[in-house]
């Protein structure tokens, strides 16, 4: 008990750390679409307040799984770095602003969802294929060939 409890606290931490990172990047850089002027600090301040919380009801759901949808391991889910270059693009245009990267967030949200759903039913669907030396002769005729200098 005397390691986990500072682990613990080291864990809460870094998992601030990581969530309020990305989120403070975009917010000051972040300009409101058509005055061009940067987010007030209140508005920084909500934005940061629903990451966090966004945070904590996505690790709750991992922890304490509802149907299908979690882990049952204590996993911290949160705001991600992969995208920051691409939503710093978006919101920095005075056209589109912070606005207009909230719009693009939805609609990527939506594309992965109906990708994930169309991968689903593929994944499926090769489970009951038969695998047999027919299939890979196929299979191998169909990759693509590296072309030969002439």
């Amino acid at each position: 008990m005397r390691k986990a409890i500072p682990f613990g606290l080291q864990h809460v931490l870094a998992m601030f750390v990581a969530n309020l990172a990305p989120v403070l990047i975009v917010c000051s850089a972040a300009l409101v679409r058509g005055s061009g002027e940067h987010l007030t600090a209140a508005e920084i301040t909500q934005i940061l307040q629903c990451a966090m919380f966004a945070a904590g009801i996505g690790t709750c759901m991992q922890l304490y799984p509802i149907w299908k949808i979690g882990s049952k391991l204590p996993i911290v889910m949160g705001v991600s770095f992969t995208f920051l270059g691409s939503l710093l693009i978006i919101c920095t245009n005075p056209e589109l602003g912070y606005e207009g990267m909230i719009g693009a967030v939805i609609l990527g949200g939506c594309t992965v969802m109906m990708f994930g759903s169309i991968m689903y039913e593929g994944i499926k669907m090769l489970k009951n294929c038969e695998f047999n030396d027919r299939t890979m002769i196929v299979v191998s005729l169909l990759l693509p060939k590296k072309k030969q200098a002439n």
